[in-house]
């Protein structure tokens, strides 16, 4: 959700009737696919232009993510692998980008 500026991220709490849980310190980065990894392409590494690096990313069972899509990623943290890529501690979903964008 966008408030002016600001954009607010909810997740829907199933303890509490289904009721939207703002999800505090997100933060977002944008990558193209370079490469479909795993037991049936389950992860996907993109790599972000910003930062010159990649990132792997846990793609949904039913993703239609193909190489050279562009993704934004919801995630809270980040962590170092010793072997390239960098991974998210704590995703939170991800967006294909329309093409063009």
């Amino acid at each position: 959700m966008q408030d002016g500026k600001q954009i607010n991220i909810y997740s829907i709490d199933d303890s509490k009737k289904q009721r939207l849980k703002k999800i505090d310190n997100i933060q977002a980065m944008v990558g193209i696919v370079t490469k479909l990894e795993g037991k049936n392409n389950n992860f996907a590494v993109i790599f972000n232009e910003q930062r010159k690096c990649d990132y792997s990313v846990n793609l949904n069972q039913n993703n239609k993510v193909s190489i050279n899509d562009k993704l934004i990623v919801f995630y809270s943290e980040e962590s170092s692998k010793l072997i390239s890529p960098k991974s998210f501690i704590v995703q939170y979903g991800y967006v294909i980008l329309p093409k063009g964008e």
